[in-house]
C-alpha cells in the first residue's frame, strides 16, 4: 500500500506495518516527521473521514456497507480521496492513476450526495471491490452539518443546512476579515437532492441551504489547524506561536473570525 500525491508514491506501507518515506517534504503535515509508524498513518488516515457525528453519516455509511466504526477501514474504501488535498491511497494490485480516480475533475456518485442532504435510504449494492467505483468527497468531508458537494458548470459548490453562515458572512465582510463567501442555494440547484419532506422540514425549521464554491484545488491544499498542532508537536512547539509568527494579523483576524 502506499500514500500518493498525485501519482508520485510519497510513503510505502509494508503488510508487516513498516513505514518508509519516499519523499519527506511532501508528506502530510501529520506525517512529516522522522519516523513515521503504522499507528500514525492510520491515524492520519482516520483522521480525513466523516464522524460518525455528522448528519446522516451513518445513511452515508449503510449504503455502501461500510463500518460506522473502523475510520481506517473506510478511509481505504475510497481511496482516502478529499478535495481538501491532492493526498490518495493506493493498495497494492490498484493501477489506477490520479487523473481516473480524482473528485476534482471526475464526475461524482450522485446519490450519496442525495443520502448527504435528504438522508434518504438508498443501498448500494455493488459487491467489496466495486466500492472503489464510488467516487464522492463526502466520505472525506468534515463537519456535524448535513451537506453535499454539487457539481454546476464545471465548478464545485458546496451545499449545507446553516442559515447562520449568511449573516457571519455578512459580518466578516463588514470588518475586511478574508473569508469563504456564502450564498443562498436556489431552487434548481439543490431540488433535485431535497426530498420534499426534507424541503418542508427546512422551510417549516426556518433553517436555510447554503452554499460556497470549491477554495481548494490540485495544486492548493487546506491544512487544518489541527494538523499543524500535531506537526509541531512532533517538534516540541507551540501551534499557536507559530501560526502567530507566520502572519499575525491574519491569525488574530481568523481569531474573531
Amino acid at each position: 500500500m502506499q500514500l500518493l500525491l498525485k501519482d508520485e508514491p510519497i510513503l510505502d506501507i509494508q503488510e508487516n506495518g513498516t513505514c518508509r518515506i519516499l519523499d519527506f517534504d511532501r508528506l502530510p503535515f501529520a506525517l512529516r516527521k522522522e519516523n513515521v509508524t503504522f499507528v500514525d498513518f492510520i491515524e492520519w488516515a482516520s483522521n480525513r473521514t466523516l464522524s460518525i457525528g455528522r448528519s446522516y453519516a451513518k445513511e452515508i455509511l449503510n449504503s455502501l456497507r461500510l463500518s460506522q466504526t473502523n475510520r481506517f477501514a473506510v478511509c481505504k474504501a475510497c481511496r482516502g480521496l478529499s478535495l481538501e488535498d491532492a493526498y490518495w491511497i493506493r493498495q497494492d494490485g490498484d493501477e489506477k492513476t490520479w487523473e481516473e480516480v480524482n473528485l476534482f475533475h471526475n464526475p461524482l456518485t450522485l446519490f450519496v450526495t442525495e443520502i448527504s442532504l435528504s438522508g434518504t435510504n438508498i443501498h448500494y449494492s455493488a459487491e467489496a471491490a466495486g466500492q472503489r467505483n464510488i467516487h464522492t468527497p463526502e466520505l472525506t468531508t468534515l463537519g456535524a452539518s448535513a451537506k453535499g458537494w454539487i457539481r454546476q458548470n464545471g465548478r464545485l459548490f458546496l451545499h449545507k443546512i446553516g442559515k447562520y453562515e449568511i449573516p457571519a458572512d455578512q459580518i466578516l465582510t463588514s470588518m475586511d476579515i478574508p473569508h469563504i463567501h456564502y450564498r443562498l442555494s436556489a431552487d434548481q440547484e439543490i431540488a433535485s437532492y431535497l426530498t420534499e419532506e426534507r424541503k418542508e422540514w427546512i422551510n417549516g425549521v426556518g433553517e436555510a441551504v447554503v452554499n460556497s464554491e470549491l477554495f481548494t484545488s490540485e495544486e492548493i491544499s487546506l491544512v487544518t489547524f489541527e494538523e499543524f498542532a500535531i506537526f509541531c508537536s512532533h517538534y516540541k512547539m507551540n501551534p499557536y506561536a507559530e501560526a502567530e509568527k507566520i502572519d499575525r494579523e491574519f491569525y488574530l483576524k481568523m481569531q474573531i473570525a
